[in-house]
């Protein structure tokens, strides 16, 4: 029991398209098209069922940057349900299918099933009793938290800021047969890839609280549904305990050194439809299988929760020809999420921009860095989170003649595609609304000249705002400005050229020579 998601597109252009599917009669299938993918023809025999598609001159778009193929391409989901898995209903004869999400669940919740029963028989092996001793650790001087919320929350900031990451390869490898142990890791400060779940599995039960597995799908690559549910058979999840007052909350257990608060999501899960589901759904001996769909948005954040401030102090030496950075940065919302890693434990999200993995000091392989400090990081949305680094170049300024050069090549990380093409078949989707800026303020040992006047640039349009400016307000200083809001969340491919001129000027500015002469 799967279901199978086929696109007619793919990464080449095709101008005719022929696709068959042929299954044998008596095997129950479920086929939902998507986006006009309908047959054009379907036909039976005795012996099998056949459907038939037919298209004309396909877009070769499927893997265009930041594009959501499954909103408007035409695709079909088959859904197969052999006759081994059906079960028959408390107290009755009827007999029905196993609903398909549980044949994805069934052996990746098999563990919690053992943890939960284990908590609520009291059991004192030596793990239970670590694990209630960690739990003491963090929580014996908590008062007035009726809703252990407070608990939850120390728990988890714990095993996110203190605890390491065991990759668990001599597990994955049949090496090492053990059981999990979790309380040993526990005690140890360590978390292991293949008790993420687990673990918080026991330590929410021991605390008071229940939670459901919340099944969801990465949102640039698709939805889950009734029919589509593959992504629960291999993918991420998370534990959405949710207090005695009934909130929710979301736990995405970490899967490096670097982790997420409680309720901090990535982008491509947030307000992502999500299904939530329980133990007693399809576990309850005295009633069916749940069949329908427990559904919850995750989390959202907008342009005012997402930013990233970039102030930068660059004093120029230009006897010796030295260049010395100071350098704060404030991250907020997303920003923090994806970033707050990089400075924090050399963690890079997988899977996004490789924008998002460059710090601020990487513009020539030359720089030194000095020092690299976290001033303050908030545990609660946004995660205001502010850094502090200083970088010196030796080798960053050059010299001909009277002339004097800087490149600013990688001074303005702003996330972007360098080749984008303007011309493309689907809607461009930024990851996030939000703005982030870059200030450099360049203090030179002399009064300068610059060789050549920069004009400001304004560009709105319908992907969002982009302002640059280079400006001497200083005989002896150089203050240059880049200001990136994204603002819609949803770009039309008819106005991807919007997208194309934000782009091109970053990496115009990016690509500058600020040249000068000292001043007379």
């Amino acid at each position: 029991m799967t279901s199978i998601r086929v696109f007619f597109n793919s990464d080449l252009y095709k101008e005719h398209f022929n696709l068959t599917l042929s299954h044998p009669l008596n095997l129950i299938t479920n086929i939902g098209s998507f986006n006009n993918a309908n047959p054009d023809s379907i036909s039976e025999d005795k012996q099998q069922k056949q459907y038939f598609w037919k298209r004309y001159q396909l877009a070769g778009c499927i893997d265009e940057p930041n594009s959501r193929p499954y909103l408007s391409l035409p695709y079909f989901v088959l859904s197969i349900k052999p006759k081994e898995y059906m079960y028959t209903l408390p107290y009755s004869y009827e007999e029905k299918f196993i609903p398909s999400y549980v044949m994805a669940i069934y052996e990746r919740e098999a563990s919690h099933l053992n943890i939960l029963r284990s908590v609520d028989q009291g059991v004192k092996t030596s793990q239970f009793l670590q694990i209630d001793k960690f739990i003491a650790s963090k929580t014996a001087e908590i008062t007035n938290d009726s809703l252990n919320f407070q608990k939850l929350k120390n728990i988890h900031n714990a095993i996110t800021n203190e605890f390491a990451f065991a990759n668990d390869i001599d597990v994955f490898k049949g090496i090492d047969t053990r059981d999990e142990r979790i309380g040993d890791y526990l005690s140890a400060q360590t978390l292991r890839d293949i008790s993420r779940y687990t673990t918080y599995v026991a330590l929410i039960s021991k605390i008071g609280l229940n939670y459901y597995t919340a099944y969801l799908m990465d949102k640039r690559i698709g939805e889950l549904s009734e029919i589509f549910i593959s992504p629960m058979f291999d993918g991420d999840y998370l534990i959405a305990p949710f207090l005695k007052n009934g909130k929710v909350h979301f736990i995405y257990p970490k899967k490096s050194k670097f982790g997420y608060y409680l309720d901090e999501l990535p982008f491509y899960f947030e307000n992502t439809k999500t299904r939530l589901i329980n133990v007693d759904d399809y576990l309850d001996y005295k009633k069916p299988m749940e069949e329908q769909f427990r559904t919850i948005k995750t989390l959202s954040s907008g342009v005012a929760n997402n930013s990233r401030k970039s102030n930068v102090i660059v004093d120029i030496n230009v006897e010796n020809l030295t260049a010395k950075f100071d350098a704060k940065i404030l991250l907020l919302g997303q920003y923090s999420t994806l970033t707050r890693g990089l400075y924090k434990s050399n963690f890079i999200e997988p899977n996004i921009n490789k924008k998002y993995g460059q710090k601020i000091w990487e513009i020539d392989n030359n720089v030194k860095l000095i020092k690299q400090e976290i001033l303050s990081e908030e545990k609660g949305f946004p995660f205001k989170t502010s850094i502090k680094a200083q970088y010196s170049c030796n080798n960053l300024i050059k010299k001909e003649g009277n002339t004097y050069s800087i490149p600013l090549n990688n001074w303005f990380n702003h996330i972007i595609y360098p080749d984008f093409s303007e011309k493309r078949y689907l809607d461009f989707y930024p990851d996030f609304c939000g703005t982030d800026t870059y200030s450099y303020m360049i203090q030179f040992s002399k009064n300068i000249k610059l060789k050549q006047e920069f004009k400001k640039i304004e560009i709105k349009n319908s992907f969002g705002n982009l302002v640059i400016s280079i400006e001497q307000p200083q005989p002896n200083t150089i203050r240059i400005t880049s200001y990136l809001g994204v603002e819609n969340e949803k770009v039309s491919a008819n106005n991807a050229n919007d997208v194309k001129e934000v782009f091109d000027a970053i990496q115009n500015l990016n690509a500058k020579l600020l040249e000068f002469t000292i001043a007379e």
